[in-house]
This record gives structure tokens, C-alpha cells and sequence, in this order.
């Protein structure tokens, strides 16, 4: 094959990259993450060995030059490995979590594309394309994101089941409207960068910037104020140095910039209006619940720093500090709050996880790609405008990823950026350095074998594992015992780097099962020693792992209850560790409050208890639970004052608690707190008519009669059954109104 075939080849390789945003794989754990990088992985693998024979079929010396933003970016990678190999977990800092796959081996990915990058797209017509490229696969996510909240509201793209399109929050083909917000903003500046590129034809040149105001529209339905913040931000930015680029080199310019930011901000302005999003994006508090348990997560992430300073605690390891450094405030605000893998703040990762020298780098490489982009420019007098809106799509990630953490999409369009701006600096009167032939080959050669290698030990069988655990947690979902049957003895025999997190994943579904009634005890006692066996492996492979830890206990606590008594034990055992990891995490003390319970040592389980209320009285959870063993043990007063003393700290009722909740009310006849109870529950069980007839009762006790005859109607037209027996309580209703009865 010719090198022009293979670098034609290399090319198309490049553009299918680009389409990696709009891969969707259902039917898979994760279905907007996984398998779309595995995707990006081996389309690189095929791109960099493509790249090599292209160098080895080439007879000409290949002009390939590199600067200090390609040293820094390799010293960045090169960063992140050593400080995974040196962290808590090198296998999690190498390969990540299937959840978010922002593992070092993506780094080495990325590495892999960039080089090639370099080598085949050699023209600034070929960089535009790209660009070009790039913009097309973000308005298909966007056109898609315009359908999707008509979708039905189950299902893994799931809408709002929604007719009013505004009052959704968009995701595209991403997942997570935070993440497809974080994809749009750097295709909002190249668009205009593209357009402003564009001298010949008026029509592509107006069509780029109708684009960009596009992308901004459906930026702001996504409803995410850093994102906001970014694009605000970036504008500002853009708009200062426009001005004083006008003002300084050509003031005939100057009416211009007006011509552009006016009709602009006017956009802007309009839409933030019209839409309602100004309520919404100006309703911002540093009391509100997101902002507080945000700082708290930054402070974990500094407190992580200072304790591994140099090199951090390894890539994708952010869960072992928040154990280390839990603050046990964060219950206050959920249980949802106690679980957290990523910081919410790029930089701060970094900071704890790749220390110091990963911080410096990573900032060095931002600085210095403005730099290269920005100053030629402005000294040239090159498309300074332009140019400044290829900036703008790394002002724009840098903000973005001080209030979020960045994705693969993202990771794709800053690396194009990248690859740009070096090619730019090829072109320019500094410094470069060339790399002779045998350099440029052990260069790729390297990355090829490092990535080829990484890939195959993912292998198959990751892909084969993750579809098999989806199949089993959709089964057990849907209470399919032969299904479950049939999966789950196939897991143990595939390995996989991921296969902990497969297990843990299943571990939380048979979780939800039993919380919500749905798993019956012969399926729980072939299916929990399999659980159980592949979690206790987890843990001896990673023993300071307080979720492998804490998911076995969880397990074992089922298992003393549906299979044997004598489980309860290894459940103490387990959590007894889980306290030793992260020993102010109060979700270990609460399960072992449980478990004492059931191993009726319930002067234990109460102490347990009262000690977390004694250490933080503002955390409602232990009150709630103190209340379920009183009332368990037949101290309804007890039960009463301890359960409305969580509710009044602001514990959120399920289901099942609300039930349970207002039986212990009715107890008292707290009528006044048992109306709102029961709003509650008609809310979460909407087809239950039986709660609206005990709901009818409550309103007349409260001699809110109206509400009363509304109540037993609708319990009448829910079940018709209810007919005879609500026209005799409508009736008495009336009596008791009109003074008929007493």
C-alpha cells in the first residue's frame, strides 16, 4: 500500500473519532461511557498502526516538528502514569472505572491521536475540515437533544415524558446535561472561528455563526450555571482583548466588533428571558445545598494534597481520599452526598491526585497553548480575531472544569486544539525541533505498543462482562429468575480489569431489590454467595477499598437474613473495617446499628445510635433509624419523637418510611402532620386509591371538608369499588358539616 493510501486511510481514521460523541451502546452498563471509549481506544490502536507504516513506506524524510506544548503534554502523561504506579491504586489509576474511564490509559489515547494528528493533517484547509467535522457531530447531538425529552420517561434515553420542551434539562448524546454542556461550549467558539475564516462565501461564513448561536441556545436549556459561567467568562475575555486589539491596531475596526458582540449579547439576553432561565440560573446561593457539599468536596481534595503532596495519591483515586478525609456533615444534605469518586473541580483533582508537579504541568500546557495561539498573531497581525476564538475553546474548558470534571468529548476537541496550535507554531519564525526519522518512528513504535498492549488486556471479555451484568441487573429488575440464573454464574469465569465494578453495580441493584420488596428469598440464596464470594476478592485485592468493603457488609447482612443467621457476623467483621478506612463515615455505624438489631443485641444497636446524634445532632438519619428500633421493640413514643425529630432535620421520607411514618402518627392523632404525610405518599404511589381515602379521612378530622370530598372522590374514580363505601363517608361528611352528627 502507498503511503498516499495509508495517510488517506489515516485521515478517515481521524474524522471517525470524531463521531465517537454519538456512539450510544444500550443494553450495557453505562451506556454513554463505556463502550464509546473502548470505541475511541481501538480506533486509536488501528490509527497509530496505520501511522507507522505510513512512516516506514515513506521514502522521504517525513518534516515532523514538535515544540514545547507537545513536551509539556507528554511530560503531563508522562506525570499522571508515575503517580498512578506510586499511588493507592495502580490499577484503577491506569485503566479508571467503567463509570467515568478517565483513566491514565485514556491519556495514552489521546497522546496516540495527537501524534498522528500531527503527521496527517498537514494543511490548515485539512485543520479546518476537521473543525468542520467536529461542529457536524455536535449538531446531530444537538438535534438529538431537541427530541429526546418527548421520550418516554423510562428507559436508558429516558426525556421528561414531557410535552412542555423548556422544562427539561437537555443531555444529548451524552448522558448528562452537565457533560453535553461541556461538549457544545468549545463548538460555540470554533464556529465562530470557522466563520470568521471564511472570506469567500457569505452564506458559510453567516451560516457558522448561526451555528454558534445555536449551540448557545441549547447550551442554556441544559441549565447548568458553570457552563454559563464558562461561556459568559470566555465572552468577557474575547471581548476585552477585541477592544483593546481595535483600539490599538485598528480603530476603523472598532464598529465591527459592535456588529458582532451586539447581536450577540442581544441573543443572550433574549433567550435567558424568554425562556425563564433567568430565575434559574440567578437563583444561586453559597448556602444551597450543591454550593456547600461542592466546597466540602474541594476541601477533601486539598486536604489530599497536603497529605501526598509531591505526586498525589494516583489517578482516578479521588474515592480513597473522601475516605480519608470524609466530613461527616455531608450526610445532612443525603445519603447520595456520602459517595463520591470525583471532586467536582478539575484542578483540585489534579492537585490531589498527580500533586504538585501534575497541577504545574497541566497549567504550564494551558498557558502556554494561549501563548502560541495568541502572541504570533497579535505581532503578526495574522487573524488575531480569529484566533482569539480558538482561544476562547480553552477559556472555556478551563472554567468549564473548575465547577465539573471534563469527559472523553471533551478531551477530543481540546486535543484537536492542541494538535492546531503546534501545527500554527510550525508555520511561525520561533524555535522548533525536528525529529530525525529514527526518533519519529521509536515514537510512535512506543505509543503503539503501550496502547495495543493496554487494549488487550481489557480484552473481549470486558465487553462480554459488562453486557452480561447489564442483562443480570435488568433481570433482577424485572424479577426474571432464569435470566438472573443463567448470568450471573457466567461473571465469575471472565475477567476483566472492571469486573470489582461490575459486581459492586450488581451489588446495588439486589440492594434496591430488597428495599423495594422485589427479591424474593430463593433467588436471594443462589445468587448472594456468588456476590458474595467475588466482593470478598475484591476486597483482599484492594483492602483499603471502603466501598468493595462496605458493599460485602451490605451483602452479608442480606445473607443473614434470607439465608443464615451466622452472615451477621462476617456483616460486623466488614464494617468494622469500613470504620477503619474512613472511620467518620456514619453509612458503616448505621448498617451496623441494623445488623446488632438482628442479632437482637439491641442495647448495642441503640448506643450505636445515640453516639452519632451525640457527634453531629443535626444529622437526621440516626434519629430516623432510632426510631424504626423503638417502635420496632414496641416504644411507640420513643418512635414517635425520634422519627419527627429526623423529619424535622430534614430527613426525606421513601415510600415505605412515609407508610411507616404516618402509622406512628396516627398513634397520637397528629392529624395536621399526617395530612402532610399522606400528600407525600398519594405523590410517590399515584395509583394507590386506598391513600386517598385515608387522606379524605385526615381532612375531615381537620374539618377541611372540601378537601375531604375531593379526596374520597378521587378515590371513588381510581376504584369504583370504593362506590358505596365512599357515598356513605361523603354523606357523613355532610352530616358532620351541617351539625346532623355530633
Amino acid at each position: 500500500m502507498t503511503p498516499y493510501k495509508l495517510a488517506k486511510i489515516g485521515r478517515y481514521l481521524i474524522y471517525l473519532v470524531l463521531f465517537t460523541p454519538l456512539l450510544i451502546a444500550p443494553k450495557t452498563l453505562w451506556e454513554f461511557v463505556f463502550i464509546r471509549n473502548l470505541f475511541f481506544y481501538l480506533i486509536v490502536v488501528l490509527l497509530l498502526l496505520v501511522s507507522i507504516l505510513y512512516i516506514y513506506k515513506n521514502k522521504t524524510n517525513i518534516n515532523y516538528k514538535i515544540n514545547s506544548l507537545f513536551w509539556l503534554i507528554l511530560g503531563f502523561i508522562i506525570i499522571k502514569i508515575i503517580s498512578g504506579i506510586f499511588g493507592v491504586d495502580p490499577i484503577t489509576s491506569f485503566f479508571g472505572t467503567q463509570p467515568r474511564m478517565d483513566g491514565n490509559i485514556g491519556y495514552i489515547m489521546l497522546f496516540g491521536f495527537l501524534i498522528s494528528l500531527l503527521l496527517f493533517i498537514d494543511s490548515k484547509k485539512e485543520w479546518n475540515k476537521i473543525f468542520k467535522i467536529s461542529i457536524f457531530v455536535a449538531s446531530i447531538s444537538l438535534i438529538f437533544s431537541l427530541i429526546q425529552p418527548f421520550f418516554p420517561a423510562e428507559g436508558f434515553l429516558a426525556g421528561s415524558g414531557s410535552t412542555n420542551f423548556f422544562s427539561h434539562r437537555l443531555i444529548g448524546t451524552l448522558g448528562n446535561p452537565i457533560f453535553f454542556a461541556g461538549y457544545l461550549l468549545p463548538h460555540i467558539f470554533l464556529s465562530i472561528y470557522l466563520g470568521l475564516e471564511e472570506k469567500n462565501n457569505k452564506f458559510v461564513r453567516y451560516t457558522f455563526f448561526g451555528l454558534s448561536l445555536f449551540f448557545i441556545f441549547i447550551t442554556l436549556l441544559t441549565k447548568t450555571r458553570g457552563s454559563l459561567m464558562a461561556l459568559l467568562g470566555t465572552a468577557f475575555v474575547i471581548f476585552i482583548f477585541s477592544l483593546f486589539y481595535f483600539l490599538k491596531i485598528r480603530k476603523k475596526n472598532i464598529f465591527s466588533l459592535l456588529l458582532l458582540v451586539i447581536p450577540i449579547s442581544g441573543f443572550l439576553l433574549l433567550a435567558l428571558s424568554s425562556l425563564g432561565l433567568v430565575r434559574h440560573f440567578s437563583d444561586f446561593s453559597l448556602t444551597s445545598t450543591t454550593v456547600i457539599t461542592r466546597f466540602m468536596l474541594w476541601k477533601i481534595g486539598i486536604q489530599g494534597f497536603f497529605d501526598k503532596i509531591l505526586l498525589g495519591w494516583g489517578s482516578e483515586n479521588y474515592a480513597y481520599i473522601f475516605s480519608k478525609f470524609y466530613n461527616p456533615k455531608l450526610l445532612k444534605y443525603s445519603f447520595y452526598e456520602t459517595w463520591a469518586d470525583k471532586p467536582h473541580n478539575q484542578l483540585i483533582e489534579i492537585l490531589a491526585t498527580n500533586g504538585i508537579f501534575g497541577l504545574l504541568f497541566f497549567i504550564a500546557i494551558i498557558l502556554v497553548a494561549l501563548y502560541k495561539i495568541l502572541i504570533p498573531a497579535w505581532k503578526n497581525k495574522d487573524s488575531f480575531i480569529a484566533k482569539l476564538f480558538i482561544a476562547g475553546v480553552i477559556l472555556s474548558f478551563l472554567i468549564h472544569i473548575f465547577f465539573a470534571f471534563d469527559t472523553l468529548e471533551f478531551r477530543i476537541v481540546l486535543f484537536l486544539i492542541f494538535g492546531f496550535i503546534i501545527f500554527i507554531d510550525f508555520n511561525s519564525k520561533t524555535k522548533q525541533i525536528e525529529l530525525s526519522q529514527g526518533l519519529l518512528k521509536g515514537l510512535f513504535l512506543i505509543t503503539f505498543f503501550i496502547s495495543f498492549i493496554s487494549l488487550y488486556l481489557i480484552g473481549v471479555n470486558t465487553v462480554r462482562l459488562n453486557i452480561i451484568t447489564s442483562a443480570t441487573r435488568e433481570a433482577l429488575i424485572i424479577n426474571d429468575y432464569t435470566e438472573v440464573k443463567k448470568n450471573i454464574v457466567k461473571m465469575p469465569l471472565l475477567s476483566s480489569p472492571y469486573q470489582n465494578g461490575n459486581w459492586e453495580n450488581l451489588a446495588d441493584v439486589i440492594l434496591n431489590s430488597d428495599a423495594s420488596g422485589r427479591l424474593p428469598a430463593s433467588i436471594s440464596k443462589e445468587i448472594l454467595p456468588i456476590i458474595i464470594k467475588e466482593l470478598k476478592i475484591a476486597t483482599e485485592k484492594n483492602p483499603n477499598n471502603f466501598s468493595y468493603n462496605y458493599r460485602l457488609a451490605q451483602m452479608y447482612n442480606l445473607a443473614g437474613i434470607y439465608i443464615d443467621r451466622k452472615y451477621f457476623d462476617d456483616a460486623v467483621i466488614y464494617l468494622n473495617k469500613s470504620k477503619t478506612i474512613s472511620p467518620e463515615r456514619q453509612v458503616s455505624d448505621l448498617l451496623l446499628a441494623q445488623v446488632y438489631y438482628y442479632q437482637r443485641d439491641l442495647d448495642k444497636a441503640l448506643k450505636l445510635l445515640e453516639d452519632l446524634i451525640a457527634k453531629n445532632p443535626e444529622i437526621s438519619q440516626p434519629y430516623w433509624y432510632l426510631g424504626i428500633l423503638y417502635n420496632a421493640s414496641g416504644d411507640s413514643e420513643k418512635a414517635f419523637a425520634y422519627m419527627s425529630t429526623a423529619v424535622a432535620n430534614g430527613y426525606g421520607l421513601k415510600l415505605n418510611e412515609n407508610i411507616l411514618y404516618v402509622n406512628i402518627l396516627s398513634k397520637f392523632n397528629k392529624y395536621e402532620e399526617m395530612e402532610y404525610v399522606y400528600k407525600n405518599i398519594v405523590e410517590l404511589d399515584k395509583k394507590n386509591p386506598t391513600w386517598w381515602a385515608n387522606l379524605a379521612f385526615v381532612y375531615l378530622e381537620l374539618k377541611k371538608y372540601d378537601d375531604a370530598r375531593n379526596a374520597t372522590r378521587q378515590a371513588i374514580f381510581m376504584d369504583p369499588s370504593f362506590g358505596n363505601e365512599g357515598e356513605n363517608f361523603l354523606q357523613k361528611i355532610n352530616d358532620i358539616q351541617y351539625g346532623k352528627v355530633e
